[in-house]
Order: structure tokens, then C-alpha cells, then sequence
């Protein structure tokens, strides 16, 4: 259980850099950056979590 939440924290992180990386490509404030990083993030972990349910 604890492996599977350390993953899904790591994808999070993961996540929200990728996010910031993508708003830092595009002219936007950083909290917009922030914001888009926050949103991949949930997006992410919902995918997740409907792929370990299915799986």
C-alpha cells in the first residue's frame, strides 16, 4: 500500500513539473504556471486511479 501512494505522490510531483515546464514554454504569471501544473497533476491521478480500479 505504501509503494502504491509513494508512486502516485512521485506521479504527482512528476506531474506538476511537467506542468510548470509547459507554462514556463508559454508566456503566462507564475501562477498561472502553478495552475496548470496543479491541474496535469489531478488529471493524472484520476487516470490513475480509474486505470488501478479497471486493473
Amino acid at each position: 500500500m505504501d509503494a502504491k501512494k509513494l508512486g502516485v505522490a512521485f506521479l504527482v510531483l512528476v506531474s506538476v513539473a511537467a506542468g510548470v515546464a509547459v507554462g514556463q514554454t508559454v508566456d503566462v504569471t507564475p501562477t498561472m504556471r502553478l495552475t496548470i501544473g496543479v491541474v496535469v497533476a489531478i488529471g493524472t491521478v484520476l487516470l490513475v486511479v480509474r486505470e488501478t480500479k479497471s486493473g
